[in-house]
C-alpha cells in the first residue's frame, strides 16, 4: 500500500514538473497550517534506563514496561506554486511525542520534522488538483534520558536529527480564489531513534 503511494507521488511530480518546463513562470505565494497523525515506528520496542545521577540501572521487562504514542501534531507551512503544474514548499509539523513508563519513572521522546518539497500539480478541474511531492525532511526526536536495550541499541538524553528523503501524495480543492484546504499523506526515513514515519494531514491554507 505505502509502495503504491511512493509510486504515485514519483510519477505525478515528474510528470507535472515535467509539463511546467513548458510554462511561463507565475509565482503565487501562500502559507498555511495543518493538524496531523503520524505513525511512528521506533527502532527498539525494549527499553532500558540508565539513571545516572544515582548509578542505578532500571531494566523494564515483561509487565514492568509499556509506550505510548500519541501521534497527533499540528504545523505551518509557507509555499509558492510557480506555475499550474509545479511549486516549491517549506514547513514544519509535530509528529507527537512517545512515553515510556518504566518502574519507579516515566520519561518521554518528542518528535518534530522540518522539511522541503518539490510539488507536483495535476489540475482535475478549475478547484481541484492532485498533488505529488519529493523533498527531504530533518526527522528531530528529543530525549528525556538515556537509553538502551538489550540488543545493544543506545541513544543519549537530547536532541537528534537525521534528513532523509520524503515522498507524498495528496488532494487539494480551493473553495475561494484565495483560501482553500488539502489533505496529503508523506513517508520517510527516520532518524536513530525512528525507523520510519507515515504522517497524514489535512490543512488549510492562503494563498496572495
Amino acid at each position: 500500500m505505502i509502495k503504491n503511494k511512493l509510486i504515485a507521488a514519483v510519477l505525478c511530480t515528474a510528470v507535472c514538473a515535467g509539463s511546467a518546463m513548458a510554462m511561463e513562470v507565475d509565482p503565487k505565494i501562500y502559507v498555511g497550517a495543518q493538524l496531523a497523525g503520524s505513525n511512528l515506528t521506533l527502532k527498539s520496542a525494549g527499553w532500558n534506563r540508565v539513571v545516572n545521577d544515582q548509578n542505578v540501572t532500571i531494566v523494564a521487562n515483561g509487565g514492568s514496561f509499556s509506550l505510548t504514542n500519541n501521534t497527533g501534531g499540528a504545523g505551518l507551512f509557507v509555499g509558492s506554486r510557480l506555475t499550474e503544474n509545479f511549486g516549491v514548499e517549506l514547513g514544519y509539523i509535530g509528529l507527537g511525542k512517545t512515553t515510556i513508563n518504566v518502574p519507579g519513572d516515566t520519561f518521554s521522546m518528542k518528535h518534530g520534522n522540518t522539511y522541503i518539497d518539490a510539488i507536483g500539480y495535476l489540475p482535475i478541474d478549475s478547484n481541484l488538483d492532485l498533488t505529488g511531492s519529493i523533498g527531504f525532511g530533518e526527522v528531530s526526536t528529543k530525549l528525556s534520558h538515556d537509553i538502551y536495550d538489550n540488543q545493544g541499541f543506545s541513544a543519549t538524553r537530547g536532541t537528534h536529527n537525521k534528513v532523509s528523503p520524503r515522498l507524498g501524495v495528496g488532494v487539494e480543492y480551493r473553495f475561494h480564489e484565495n483560501v482553500g484546504m488539502r489533505f496529503n499523506v508523506h513517508y520517510q526515513e527516520g532518524n536513530q531513534i525512528i525507523k520510519k514515519v507515515t504522517t497524514s494531514s489535512l490543512g488549510l491554507f492562503y494563498r496572495f
